[in-house]
């Protein structure tokens, strides 16, 4: 089995690469484990929706292309929903 963290960006904060690391050493007797980061667009101050939108296709077109055929994939949030996102509206409720 083989486990690839695919993010957007470098991974910056100093907690987060050692968490990574730890990960890293933890998983390695059972998997095969390594880190992919692609480029991030840089987002103009107060850009508009529409460019937040573009910008996150094309940050979305570069993961694409490190995405095998058959993967399972498994998306994380930095951080948590927001309404004005959408992302709410699609996730199932819990019941």
């Amino acid at each position: 089995m083989k486990i690839t963290i695919l993010c957007v960006g470098k991974i910056k904060e100093k907690f987060y690469r050692d968490a990574v690391a730890e990960y890293e050493k933890r998983l390695s007797r059972y998997c095969r484990f390594e880190v992919t980061e692609v480029a991030d667009e840089k987002t103009p101050d107060h850009a508009s929706e529409n460019m937040e939108l573009l910008i996150k296709e094309k940050e979305a077109e570069r993961m694409e292309k490190y995405l095998k055929e058959g993967a399972y994939v498994i998306c994380l949030l930095y951080t948590s929903p927001s309404p004005r996102d959408g992302l709410l509206s699609r996730m199932p409720s819990s019941a």
